[in-house]
C-alpha cells in the first residue's frame, strides 16, 4: 500500500512540475560569469536572454568582438529582431504600437530585461539586433516613453516599423544596448522524475522519523 501511495506521489510530482514549466514563460536565471539575476528565460522558446545592462554602451562590433573564443559573450549570439518579437508575445505584448505607460506587460518585461534609457521620466530600452536594416545598419527593437499633445505613452517596437529605430555597427551611445541570446535546454522528464523521488525519499524518511 505504501509502494502504491509513494507511486502516485511521484506520479502527482511529475505532473505539478510538468504543468508548471509549461504555464510558465519568462523567469529569471544567473549566468555565473556575469551575475545574479542576469538572464531572463523564456521557456516558450528556451531562450535565455542576457540583461541588457551587459551591453550597454557597447557597439555591434564591440560585441561581436566579445563572441569570439575566450571572449566575454561567446556562449551568445545576437537576437533576431522577430526572436524579440516573440519575447514581447510570450511577454503579454501582443504587437508593436502605442501602449499606456501603466501597461502590466511593458513594466515587468523591462524590470527583467533590463533598462537602458529614461524617456519622459520613465524607464525604457533600445538595443541592437542581429537583423541587418541595410548595409552596415541593425534594426534596434525598443520600447521606450514618449508623447503627443501633453500626453505620454510607450512605443513598442520590434524593430520592423517604418519609424523603428537602427544603428550603425560601429555606434555606440550609453543608452543603446545589444540583445544577446543562448539555448538553454528544456529540463528533461528523467530529471523530473529524479526530483520527484527525491521528493518521495524525503517524504518517507519524514514519516519514518514521525513513527518512532
Amino acid at each position: 500500500m505504501k509502494i502504491i501511495r509513494h507511486v502516485a506521489l511521484l506520479g502527482t510530482v511529475t505532473l505539478l512540475v510538468t504543468a508548471l514549466s509549461a504555464r510558465a514563460s519568462l523567469i529569471t536565471g544567473t549566468d555565473p560569469g556575469f551575475a545574479s539575476d542576469s538572464l531572463t528565460i523564456d521557456t516558450q522558446t528556451e531562450l535565455a536572454w542576457l540583461n541588457l545592462s551587459f551591453t550597454a554602451d557597447l557597439s555591434y562590433n564591440q560585441v561581436l568582438a566579445g563572441m569570439q573564443p575566450g571572449g566575454i559573450f561567446n556562449d551568445y549570439t545576437f537576437a533576431t529582431s522577430q526572436e524579440v518579437a516573440g519575447l514581447y508575445a510570450d511577454a503579454g505584448i501582443s504587437a508593436a504600437g502605442y501602449y499606456s505607460l501603466s501597461t502590466p506587460a511593458i513594466g515587468s518585461l523591462i524590470s527583467l530585461v533590463g533598462s537602458t534609457t529614461m524617456n519622459n521620466g520613465q524607464p525604457g530600452f533600445v538595443a541592437i539586433s542581429g537583423t541587418s536594416d541595410g548595409p552596415g545598419v541593425q534594426e534596434a527593437p525598443s520600447i521606450y516613453a514618449t508623447g503627443v499633445n501633453g500626453t505620454d505613452f510607450y512605443f513598442v517596437s520590434d524593430g520592423t516599423e517604418a519609424d523603428s529605430t537602427s544603428y550603425g555597427v560601429s555606434t555606440s551611445l550609453p543608452g543603446v544596448s545589444d540583445w544577446l541570446v543562448k539555448t538553454v535546454p528544456e529540463p528533461s522528464m528523467g530529471s523530473i522524475g529524479v526530483l520527484g523521488l527525491m521528493i518521495c525519499a524525503g517524504v518517507r524518511r519524514f514519516n519514518l522519523r514521525r513513527h518512532r
